[in-house]
């Protein structure tokens, strides 16, 4: 299971740089990717735990947590974009900086 994290990671960054790359920013699209390599890696480290001791009611617990965790942190980042939107794109000026426009802009906002 841990080697094909090498094919799954990959696919959903393609997958949510394709489909969702209207609503998510770069900045969520790796959050979430985070979130599906950590959750990888605690489904990788309980399978492991199941298969050398017997699997009882505190590895259910255990696969419980992991499913509930992985919820609860893609709706954090998923929430967390909608409370600050999206990021505006920032325009450059001919001088190759930002435009004078947007700095102000910026600036008032601090």
């Amino acid at each position: 299971m841990g080697m094909h994290a090498l094919q799954v990671l990959p696919v959903l960054a393609l997958l949510l740089g394709r489909f969702r790359s209207g609503r998510l920013d770069q900045r969520t699209q790796v959050r979430l990717l985070v979130v599906a390599g950590a959750a990888y890696g605690g489904g990788t480290v309980l399978l492991t735990w199941q298969a050398l001791l017997q699997p009882d009611a505190l590895t259910l617990v255990a696969v419980a947590a992991l499913l509930v965790a992985t919820v609860v942190a893609t709706g954090v980042v998923i929430g967390r974009r909608r409370r600050t939107g999206p990021a505006e794109p920032v325009e450059v000026s001919a001088e190759g900086g930002p435009d004078r426009a947007d700095t102000e802009r910026v600036e008032a906002a601090v």
